[in-house]
This record gives structure tokens, sequence and C-alpha cells, in this order.
């Protein structure tokens, strides 16, 4: 889930701290960078995965973000498919 934003961060909620803290290193190994957030910094159940986008993202960049996060996401079991 991705919650509404008015900032650059914009925060994935995965909910189990070690699981999200797994998945921010398994992102950062295929080079993407999101910070695992988890208790407590933020309530249980409720950590996330930072991301930061700019106006200095390009689309291939942003795209390529994307299927990072969503192969690591499935591979995980975090994303179903």
């Amino acid at each position: 889930m991705t919650p509404a934003s008015e900032t650059p961060i914009t925060p994935i909620i995965i909910g189990d701290g070690k699981l999200t803290m797994d998945f921010s290193r398994e992102l950062f190994k295929e080079g993407v960078l999101g910070t695992g957030i988890a208790f407590p910094t933020v309530p249980e159940g409720k950590a996330r995965i930072r991301t930061i986008m700019t106006a200095t993202h390009t689309q291939e960049e942003l795209d390529q973000a994307l299927g990072v996060l969503k192969s690591v996401g499935k591979r995980m079991g975090i994303l179903a498919g």
C-alpha cells in the first residue's frame, strides 16, 4: 500500500518489521535505495519502505526501480503473482 503523499517521500507500507528490513536489503542489492523504517521509529505493524522520487529521475530510472520493486516483492512473497 502507498498512502497519499504531498512530499517526494513515498512510503510503501509492509507492516512486518523484519520483512521490511529484509526487503530493503534485497532492493539495495538490485540497485534500488528503499530505506526500511520499523519500530520504534514507526508503530509496531506499520513498518515501511521509504522511497524518494525527484525531478531528476528519468522515466527509464523510474521504470527500472518499479521493475525491481515488483520482482523483489514477488520473490519475497510481498506481492502476489
